[in-house]
């Protein structure tokens, strides 16, 4: 008979340090997920607007994203190198990044081609739209693509009046 009681306190003993482990895994977060870390890929197509970068990074951490804690950025420089653009982009794209910003026009062109038939959103900035197969339109840019073209033709004819 002592034997089943030795039995029965060990049983107790084992159940209790049980619920105390799960009760201590609960509290610490244990197997709790881990906030999605995003992974961006710039390509600075062109050194001399290479600040758009910056303004880029500086507005994503107004919108809360913290670089080392919820966002990378793989930044890549070059300077108009069609050849440079498309590695950049294809790396981007095995990485399965989940964002790509890309200037200027041709850079943002290969991006376009880089992504088809992925899920990969493209976001270009200071590029030429106009006759360049980039997008769609301006109001529907269509596909994963769309940004901020650069001048549009109502800033340059504006500009030109300025100017005269």
């Amino acid at each position: 008979m002592k034997g089943n009681k030795y039995q029965c306190k060990i049983g107790t003993w084992q159940l209790l340090l049980i619920l105390v482990s799960v009760f201590s895994m609960i509290l610490s977060g244990c197997g709790a997920k881990k906030p999605k870390v995003y992974r961006v890929g710039i390509l600075s197509g062109l050194g001399f607007v290479a600040d758009i970068t910056d303004g880029f990074k500086a507005g994503m951490t107004e919108l809360g994203y913290i670089e080392g804690e919820n966002i990378t950025y793989d930044v890549q420089t070059t300077e108009f190198d069609m050849a440079a653009y498309q590695r950049i982009l294809n790396k981007f794209v095995a990485d399965k990044v989940d964002l790509i910003v890309v200037f200027p026009t041709e850079a943002s062109v290969e991006a376009k081609n880089a992504t088809q038939g992925t899920d990969i959103p493209v976001l270009f900035t200071f590029a030429l739209i106009e006759g360049m197969g980039l997008v769609d339109s301006v109001r529907e840019p269509g596909g994963n693509i769309t940004g901020v073209r650069y001048p549009g033709p109502d800033i340059a004819v504006k500009r030109f009046e300025i100017l005269r």
